[in-house]
C-alpha cells in the first residue's frame, strides 16, 4: 500500500479598479477665499486619486513647476 501525498495549490489574483469621471457628483460651492463659485472635489475622490498616484496607476509629468497629472491616465 502506498500513501502518496498529493498538493495542490490555488494561487488566486485580485484586481481593483477604480473609474474615475467627469460624471461623478461633483459640487459648485462659493468659495470665501476665491470669492466666487468653484467646482469641488469630494475628500473621498482625492483619497482615490493621491492613492493612484502612489501605485503608479496615474502618470505624472515633472516639470520646472512642479509634477502634473497626465489626463489620459485618469481615464484608465
Amino acid at each position: 500500500m502506498s500513501n502518496k501525498t498529493h498538493r495542490t495549490e490555488i494561487q488566486i489574483e485580485t484586481h481593483d479598479v477604480t473609474i474615475i469621471s467627469r460624471h461623478q457628483r461633483q459640487f459648485s460651492v462659493y468659495c470665501n477665499r476665491c470669492k466666487r463659485d468653484v467646482s469641488t472635489f469630494t475628500t473621498q475622490q482625492i483619497s482615490i486619486w493621491l492613492q493612484m498616484i502612489k501605485n503608479g496607476e496615474v502618470h505624472l509629468i515633472e516639470t520646472g513647476q512642479g509634477s502634473l497629472v497626465c489626463r489620459n491616465s485618469l481615464k484608465g
